[in-house]
């Protein structure tokens, strides 16, 4: 079932519609079972693995392209098959680290095993052992973001610490993560709220306009 408004009330405040998106829209995800949230993360890793294939063929990036992922936490769209695949090709993978410097956020992802640590709220993360292994946003060709919901013109709805609204205006393409169910009519935003530049789901794949090197899929 799809997320549906229950308050127009213009005098409700941005937070407050904030937290009462968040709230419902948990639901809907917390109500998929795991063989249907494993399911839709297969589909959406495939229709990822396509997207970040033609876009490395058209910036003839290749081994350059760097792509910047987030481990799964609990009912989030897991992309763990997605990453798997894109280190046997070769694609450099960072992810990030909570608690690291600004200035470089992400580090690199060799596999899913070694050098992996929990970090802050319980979310796996690359650990920081090497300062070479440390990435900018700058270094950054894709980010990957996940989010509580999306809307189609790019809206995100996070988890509420404001960590990505930062990344986000800092790296040239990003690409929002959900479930069909976490695709909602509008995401209340306040003016630093960043969007992203396409949304991929189990079903469809959106191009919001925020990023220009997405306007032709």
């Amino acid at each position: 079932m799809p997320y549906q408004s229950n308050s127009d009330n213009n005098t409700e405040t941005v937070d407050v519609r904030k937290q009462n998106l968040r709230r419902q829209v948990r639901a809907l995800r917390a109500a998929m079972s795991e063989a249907q949230r494993a399911a839709a993360a297969s589909r959406i890793c495939n229709h990822l693995q396509q997207i970040i294939t033609r876009l490395r063929m058209k910036q003839k990036l290749d081994s350059e392209f760097v792509v910047a992922v987030y481990l799964a936490k609990r009912e989030e769209v897991c992309l763990d098959d997605l990453v798997l695949t894109l280190l046997e090709q070769g694609v450099p993978i960072v992810a990030p680290v909570g608690g690291a410097p600004s200035d470089a956020p992400f580090y690199r992802l060799h596999n899913l095993t070694d050098g992996i640590t929990i970090g802050s709220f319980d979310v796996r993360e690359p650990m920081q052992y090497a300062e070479e292994m440390a990435f900018s946003p700058a270094q950054v060709q894709l980010v990957l973001a996940p989010g509580l919901a999306f809307d189609r013109q790019g809206g995100r709805l996070g988890y509420g610490g404001g960590w990505y609204d930062q990344i986000l205006g800092e790296v040239p393409c990003s690409i929002g993560v959900c479930f069909d169910c976490q695709l909602v009519g509008e995401v209340p935003c306040k003016p630093h709220d960043r969007r992203v530049g396409a949304i991929v789901t189990e079903t469809q794949t959106i191009i919001t306009g925020v990023s220009t090197q997405l306007l032709e899929f």
